[in-house]
């Protein structure tokens, strides 16, 4: 029952009229009573309820002494709560879509961004909306394969470029058109010199936090996305600053031509 509760819940109804429906469904037709018993909803609180789902066309009311109740077939009811979500939905846009129009946009600069699912659609949108070239710096080789698939459908209308620390062979295939790159130790002098630490593959202590970076993805040369972690927690870093993604640009198409391109 709790299983068709939430879903009921997520399709807009409140945890009791969720609870007093999904009773209802299984007792067949009930009372007051029993459909308390059954749902654990509050004995004062089941006729509001009962009347709201009536309301609403999902439980019919049969006259007597008491009063007895029978939900409506589900794949109606599922159906009519579809189609109010879907609405409501289009509508919530509707009036989002204006206030974004209407609002007065504030730039800014740099972008911090937490949660799987953020990071994720992030990421997504940025690797799509890149009109000519995608350049990829990748820490930790095991991140790419979450990327692959989006990179290969991409690589046959942009230009694509991969550069991983190790394994690159195992993409080999599975990148489309995609250039494929691993670092050298040249490369790895390089970045010491310049960042006087391994910062490809190691962790770097700064102001009491550690850092550890998974990937650099730079779109275009005008925004960029590195993904990291700090004291353990997976976050991640947009920037649309011209300058600062130019010179990103710069130290990863650096990277590699000190690195080894994988046929």
């Amino acid at each position: 029952m709790e299983e068709a509760v939430s879903g009921l819940s997520r399709l807009g109804l409140n945890e009791y009229e969720s609870r007093a429906y999904a009773a209802l469904v299984g007792l067949g037709e009930g009372t007051a009573r029993q459909i308390h018993e059954a749902s654990g909803v509050p004995r004062p609180r089941v006729y509001d309820i009962i009347e709201s789902l009536a309301s609403k066309g999902f439980v019919e009311v049969g006259r007597g002494t008491p009063l007895c109740y029978r939900a409506v077939e589900p794949l109606t009811v599922i159906s009519k709560l579809r189609k109010d979500f879907e609405d409501a939905s289009k509508d919530v846009m509707g009036n989002l879509d204006r206030l974004r129009v209407e609002a007065v946009r504030k730039v800014s600069p740099v972008w911090y961004i937490r949660g799987e699912w953020s990071i994720r659609s992030r990421l997504s949108e940025l690797v799509d909306r890149a009109s000519e070239e995608l350049q990829v710096l990748c820490a930790r080789p095991g991140s790419l394969k979450d990327l692959a698939a989006h990179l290969s459908a991409v690589s046959s209308v942009k230009s694509v470029t991969c550069i991983v620390t190790e394994g690159a062979s195992s993409f080999r295939g599975r990148l489309g058109k995609a250039r494929l790159f691993e670092t050298t130790q040249d490369c790895k002098t390089v970045m010491h010199g310049i960042f006087k630490s391994d910062l490809l593959t190691s962790r770097v202590d700064l102001g009491g936090a550690s850092y550890r970076m998974e990937y650099l993805i730079v779109a275009d040369g005008r925004e960029s996305m590195m993904v990291y972690e700090a004291n353990g927690e997976r976050t991640a870093v947009v920037i649309e600053l011209p300058f600062v993604t130019h010179l990103q640009q710069s130290l990863v198409q650096r990277i590699a031509e000190d690195s080894k391109e994988i046929p």
